[in-house]
Protein backbone atom coordinates (compact mmCIF):
# COMPACT_ATOMS: atom_id res chain seq x y z
CA UNK A 1 0.00 0.00 0.00
CA UNK A 2 1.43 3.37 -0.93
CA UNK A 3 1.00 6.52 1.12
CA UNK A 4 -1.68 7.70 -1.30
CA UNK A 5 -3.77 4.69 -0.23
CA UNK A 6 -3.99 5.74 3.43
CA UNK A 7 -7.53 5.48 4.72
CA UNK A 8 -8.37 9.05 5.71
CA UNK A 9 -11.10 7.95 8.15
CA UNK A 10 -9.04 5.44 10.13
CA UNK A 11 -8.98 5.51 13.90
CA UNK A 12 -5.64 4.29 15.23
CA UNK A 13 -5.15 3.55 18.91
CA UNK A 14 -1.64 3.64 20.35
CA UNK A 15 -1.18 1.28 23.26
CA UNK A 16 1.82 0.29 25.31
CA UNK A 17 3.29 0.08 28.76
CA UNK A 18 3.59 3.25 30.83
CA UNK A 19 6.20 5.68 29.43
CA UNK A 20 6.51 3.86 26.11
CA UNK A 21 5.95 7.11 24.21
CA UNK A 22 2.29 6.84 23.25
CA UNK A 23 1.56 10.52 23.88
CA UNK A 24 4.81 12.14 22.77
CA UNK A 25 5.63 9.88 19.84
CA UNK A 26 1.97 9.75 18.82
CA UNK A 27 1.65 13.53 18.84
CA UNK A 28 4.80 13.97 16.77
CA UNK A 29 3.66 11.24 14.37
CA UNK A 30 0.35 13.04 13.86
CA UNK A 31 2.15 16.33 13.20
CA UNK A 32 4.40 14.59 10.68
CA UNK A 33 1.45 12.92 8.93
CA UNK A 34 -0.38 16.25 8.88
CA UNK A 35 2.06 17.36 6.20
CA UNK A 36 0.25 15.04 3.75
CA UNK A 37 -3.11 14.25 5.38
CA UNK A 38 -5.68 15.74 7.69
CA UNK A 39 -4.88 14.13 11.05
CA UNK A 40 -6.18 14.64 14.58
CA UNK A 41 -4.39 13.49 17.71
CA UNK A 42 -6.09 12.82 21.04
CA UNK A 43 -4.72 11.58 24.34
CA UNK A 44 -7.24 9.52 26.32
CA UNK A 45 -5.52 10.49 29.59
CA UNK A 46 -6.17 14.17 28.81
CA UNK A 47 -9.82 13.42 28.05
CA UNK A 48 -10.07 11.67 31.43
CA UNK A 49 -8.44 14.61 33.22
CA UNK A 50 -11.08 16.90 31.73
CA UNK A 51 -13.79 14.80 33.45
CA UNK A 52 -12.40 14.52 37.00
CA UNK A 53 -12.06 16.86 39.98
CA UNK A 54 -8.48 15.77 40.68
CA UNK A 55 -5.16 17.28 39.67
CA UNK A 56 -3.85 14.03 38.18
CA UNK A 57 -4.79 10.54 37.08
CA UNK A 58 -2.62 9.27 39.92
CA UNK A 59 -4.91 11.08 42.39
CA UNK A 60 -7.99 9.53 40.77
CA UNK A 61 -6.46 6.06 40.92
CA UNK A 62 -5.36 6.43 44.57
CA UNK A 63 -8.59 8.03 45.82
CA UNK A 64 -11.19 6.07 43.88
CA UNK A 65 -9.41 2.88 42.85
CA UNK A 66 -8.82 0.96 39.68
CA UNK A 67 -12.50 0.17 39.04
CA UNK A 68 -13.55 3.81 39.09
CA UNK A 69 -10.57 4.75 36.94
CA UNK A 70 -11.52 2.18 34.29
CA UNK A 71 -15.18 3.30 34.32
CA UNK A 72 -14.19 6.94 33.77
CA UNK A 73 -11.68 5.88 31.11
CA UNK A 74 -14.46 4.05 29.26
CA UNK A 75 -16.86 7.02 29.59
CA UNK A 76 -14.24 9.45 28.27
CA UNK A 77 -13.69 7.18 25.27
CA UNK A 78 -17.43 6.91 24.61
CA UNK A 79 -17.78 10.69 24.67
CA UNK A 80 -14.84 10.92 22.25
CA UNK A 81 -16.50 8.46 19.85
CA UNK A 82 -19.79 10.38 19.99
CA UNK A 83 -18.12 13.66 19.07
CA UNK A 84 -15.28 12.45 16.81
CA UNK A 85 -14.95 14.08 13.41
CA UNK A 86 -14.61 10.90 11.39
CA UNK A 87 -13.82 12.52 8.06
CA UNK A 88 -10.07 12.27 8.67
CA UNK A 89 -7.38 10.10 10.23
CA UNK A 90 -7.44 10.09 14.02
CA UNK A 91 -4.68 8.85 16.30
CA UNK A 92 -5.41 8.31 19.99
CA UNK A 93 -2.85 7.58 22.69
CA UNK A 94 -4.26 5.40 25.46
CA UNK A 95 -3.11 4.91 29.03
CA UNK A 96 -0.56 2.26 29.95
CA UNK A 97 -3.13 0.12 31.75
CA UNK A 98 -5.83 0.16 29.08
CA UNK A 99 -5.13 -3.55 28.47
CA UNK A 100 -6.85 -4.29 31.81
CA UNK A 101 -10.06 -2.49 30.73
CA UNK A 102 -11.68 -5.28 28.71
CA UNK A 103 -14.87 -3.33 27.98
CA UNK A 104 -12.87 -0.45 26.54
CA UNK A 105 -10.61 -2.77 24.52
CA UNK A 106 -13.72 -4.32 22.98
CA UNK A 107 -14.96 -0.86 21.89
CA UNK A 108 -11.54 0.07 20.54
CA UNK A 109 -11.46 -3.09 18.44
CA UNK A 110 -14.94 -2.30 17.07
CA UNK A 111 -13.92 1.21 16.05
CA UNK A 112 -10.29 1.16 15.03
CA UNK A 113 -6.90 -0.46 14.73
CA UNK A 114 -4.71 -1.08 17.77
CA UNK A 115 -0.95 -0.55 17.61
CA UNK A 116 1.30 -1.70 20.46
CA UNK A 117 4.34 0.57 20.84
CA UNK A 118 6.99 -1.79 22.14
CA UNK A 119 10.03 -0.81 24.19
CA UNK A 120 12.45 -2.97 26.14
CA UNK A 121 11.70 -3.58 29.81
CA UNK A 122 14.86 -1.92 31.14
CA UNK A 123 14.22 1.26 29.18
CA UNK A 124 10.68 1.53 30.54
CA UNK A 125 11.80 0.80 34.10
CA UNK A 126 14.40 3.57 33.92
CA UNK A 127 11.80 6.03 32.62
CA UNK A 128 9.31 5.07 35.32
CA UNK A 129 11.91 5.36 38.09
CA UNK A 130 13.02 8.73 36.74
CA UNK A 131 9.47 10.14 36.61
CA UNK A 132 8.21 8.64 39.89
CA UNK A 133 6.75 5.26 40.71
CA UNK A 134 3.03 4.90 39.98
CA UNK A 135 0.76 3.55 42.75
CA UNK A 136 0.61 0.07 41.22
CA UNK A 137 4.38 -0.51 41.55
CA UNK A 138 5.65 -1.85 44.89
CA UNK A 139 7.93 0.79 46.39
CA UNK A 140 9.85 -1.81 48.42
CA UNK A 141 10.77 -3.92 45.39
CA UNK A 142 10.16 -1.77 42.29
CA UNK A 143 12.29 -3.84 39.90
CA UNK A 144 10.55 -7.11 40.76
CA UNK A 145 7.14 -5.49 40.78
CA UNK A 146 7.68 -3.83 37.41
CA UNK A 147 9.13 -7.04 35.93
CA UNK A 148 5.93 -8.95 36.77
CA UNK A 149 3.78 -6.11 35.41
CA UNK A 150 5.88 -5.86 32.25
CA UNK A 151 5.60 -9.57 31.49
CA UNK A 152 1.85 -9.51 32.02
CA UNK A 153 1.16 -6.37 30.00
CA UNK A 154 3.56 -7.20 27.17
CA UNK A 155 1.71 -10.48 26.72
CA UNK A 156 -1.71 -8.77 26.85
CA UNK A 157 -0.76 -6.03 24.40
CA UNK A 158 0.66 -8.54 21.94
CA UNK A 159 -2.59 -10.52 22.06
CA UNK A 160 -4.97 -7.59 21.67
CA UNK A 161 -3.12 -5.47 19.12
CA UNK A 162 -3.34 -5.54 15.36
CA UNK A 163 0.30 -4.45 14.94
CA UNK A 164 3.45 -4.25 17.07
CA UNK A 165 5.73 -1.30 16.32
CA UNK A 166 9.11 -1.46 18.08
CA UNK A 167 10.46 1.92 19.07
CA UNK A 168 14.18 2.70 19.23
CA UNK A 169 15.25 2.83 22.88
CA UNK A 170 17.56 5.79 22.89
CA UNK A 171 16.38 7.78 19.91
CA UNK A 172 14.46 11.03 19.97
CA UNK A 173 10.71 11.47 20.02
CA UNK A 174 11.03 12.89 16.52
CA UNK A 175 12.94 9.84 15.24
CA UNK A 176 10.39 7.41 16.67
CA UNK A 177 7.49 9.63 15.52
CA UNK A 178 8.74 9.67 11.93
CA UNK A 179 9.17 5.88 12.00
CA UNK A 180 5.65 5.41 13.37
CA UNK A 181 4.32 7.72 10.64
CA UNK A 182 6.12 5.65 8.00
CA UNK A 183 4.57 2.48 9.44
CA UNK A 184 1.09 4.03 9.34
CA UNK A 185 1.57 5.20 5.74
CA UNK A 186 2.70 1.73 4.73
CA UNK A 187 -0.08 -0.21 6.50
CA UNK A 188 -3.12 2.05 6.36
Amino acid sequence: MTNTDINPTSLIYLTGIKHSGKSNVGSYCAEHLNLDYKVSFFDLDTLILNRIPYESLRDLYIREGKGAFMRIEYEAHEEFLATRDSDHLTIMATGGGVCDNHTLIHRMRENGVIIYLYLKEQTLLERIQHKGLPPFIDREEPEESFHALYLQRDCLYRKLCDHVVPLADFESIEFNGVNLAAFIKEHF
